[in-house]
């Protein structure tokens, strides 16, 4: 969740409303979407302290990490189902 929150902020909504729907424990989605913002800042404060005035490299790098964690995720999620973790038991 905290990947899904943070990272790849198009898909905070989404995943806001299916920890909703699942009856996610609000507790539990509080501390990790807590924790994935303070990550998120600390990596943009880091990213633009380090980049400097190359807001070019910068942009490039952020757009590179988040299609690489989007790829990631695809295929934890492919695995997942493969290895018949996501699949409805039968009956």
């Amino acid at each position: 969740m905290i990947i899904s929150r943070t990272l790849t902020s198009s898909l905070s909504s989404v995943v806001s409303i299916f920890a909703g729907i699942s009856r996610y424990r609000f507790s539990h989605f509080l501390g990790f979407a807590l924790l994935g913002r303070l990550i998120w800042t600390s990596a943009y404060l880091g990213l633009g302290y380090g980049m400097g005035n190359n807001i070019d490299a910068a942009s490039q790098f952020l757009g590179n990490l988040s299609g690489l964690i989007i790829a990631l995720g695809v295929l934890v999620v492919a695995g997942a189902y493969r290895a018949g973790m996501m699949r409805p038991e039968a009956g």
